[in-house]
């Protein structure tokens, strides 16, 4: 299972001049069981170091037993501690 975590900004909460700041991916790398879940988190998007749409400096990282019982919601918090 992968989820994708999109983060915009909203200039002055205007919707209409939003743009993506960052893409943060989990993609289950295959080593959980049914119960706990292992991931490979990867981020991407302008603020990576200044360089635009460039892999971000020491990704992509490992997220390791994550409760699957918890739903996604869990994974997407756990990913995002570690961005």
């Amino acid at each position: 299972m992968t989820i994708k975590i999109t983060i915009e900004i909203l200039p002055l909460g205007d919707t209409v001049r939003r743009y993506t700041h960052a893409v943060i991916i989990a993609s289950n790398d295959g080593t959980g069981n049914h119960a706990i879940g292992n991931y490979i988190i990867n981020a991407e998007g302008e603020c990576a170091n200044g360089t635009g749409w460039d892999s971000w400096e020491g990704f992509p990282k490992r997220l390791v037993g994550v409760d699957r019982s918890l739903g996604y919601e869990q994974l997407a918090k756990a990913a995002m501690k570690i961005i």
